[in-house]
């Protein structure tokens, strides 16, 4: 008899733990479904709208400290970088021509020392900031897990986007897309510039 009353109280307890496991289930829908509504996107760490992260970290090309404050007054595409990620390479490669044909601020943060963010300060455009992360301490600020990522802070420092851009074109038409979001304007030249970059390389003896 003891036995039974106490099989029949585990299954009491197992269909109790059930219920309660569909109830948080349903409050965590709900819960999400609040947040969009707020503003803060699946695909975003950090809510839309909300102030963008301070942080403290060395500019490799200055070789000295900078601040968020690099960000104010000026829409920004921040790009996470990671030296180890072959699609970081390329991209960083084809921002040459973004910065030649639009007006849009970029700041790349790399994952790494100067030893490893070497190759992206040769591709990189010399009007590209970057700044080292050898710590993943800006990274982890804007809830950054995997790489590429690109962030637009608008000029009030606030985050207007998050994207994960493979390519030059579709780190071009995330950017546009945030900013025509924000109002912001944005000039699409891209694709024209690359191709005549790319064009007079080939043509080079």
């Amino acid at each position: 008899m003891s036995f039974m009353a106490s099989y029949a109280a585990l299954w009491v307890f197992v269909v109790f733990l059930s219920l309660v496991a569909v109830g948080l289930l349903r409050e965590v829908t709900i819960m999400k479904r609040s947040l969009s509504q707020a503003g803060l996107r699946g695909d975003a760490p950090l809510v839309i709208g909300s102030r963008a992260p301070m942080f403290s970290a060395v500019d490799a090309r200055l070789g000295r400290v900078v601040t968020n404050r690099v960000l104010d007054g000026q829409t920004t595409a921040v790009l996470f970088l990671s030296p180890g990620c072959s699609i970081c390479r390329r991209l960083a490669y084809s921002l040459e021509g973004f910065m030649e044909a639009n007006s849009i601020s970029v700041l790349a943060v790399c994952k790494g020392d100067l030893h490893n963010c070497e190759e992206f300060l040769e591709s990189l455009s010399t009007q590209v900031p970057l700044i080292l992360d050898p710590r993943s301490e800006v990274s982890e600020l804007y809830g950054i897990s995997s790489y590429p990522v690109a962030v637009i802070v608008d000029a009030d420092r606030r985050i207007r986007g998050y994207g994960y851009p493979r390519d030059a074109r579709s780190f071009q038409e995330f950017v546009a897309s945030a900013l025509r979001e924000t109002g912001v304007g944005f000039t699409s030249g891209l694709a024209t510039s690359v191709a005549g970059r790319r064009a007079t390389e080939v043509g080079s003896p």
